[in-house]
């Protein structure tokens, strides 16, 4: 039950940070996104049920454990990915951002901006979602 509500916890996150703008949504949007991997997780650990005999109680909640910190991991993966694909998109379009190291630092925020103005984006120098749709990147 537990891993079901922290998914669903986790894309109600999710959804905000597709509405809005600004810090708070694009922290919703990661704390969606681990919630929605830890939430799947949980679920999965519950489903395997109590493990073997053998197996002590504490060995099995350090698996659990290990398995949720890698859905965590791996959300935030993810999030270095697009911002990667948004880097390499900027520079191909003629922006400078620098390297693509998958940070939002001060060149891909400048870069963000400037692609926004151009293209008639409100200005918001994050990775919102209609700035995604018009760089044509998928999260």
């Amino acid at each position: 039950m537990s891993g079901e509500m922290t998914r669903a916890t986790g894309k109600v996150m999710t959804d905000y940070s597709k509405k809005h703008t600004g810090l708070i949504a694009k922290g919703a949007g990661v704390g969606g996104r681990i919630n929605e991997r830890v939430g799947e997780s949980v679920t999965n650990i519950g489903k395997k049920g109590e493990g073997s005999p053998d197996e002590s109680k504490a060995s099995q909640f350090v698996a659990a454990n290990k398995e949720v910190l890698a859905a965590a991991r791996g959300a935030v993966k993810d999030d270095t990915a697009v911002m990667i694909r948004v880097q390499k998109r900027l520079l191909a379009l003629g922006y400078d951002i620098g390297k693509p190291d998958g940070k939002m630092g001060p060149k891909t925020k400048l870069a963000l901006r400037d692609y926004q103005k151009k293209n008639g984006l409100k200005m918001t120098q994050t990775l919102d979602q209609p700035t995604l749709a018009s760089l044509e990147v998928q999260e």
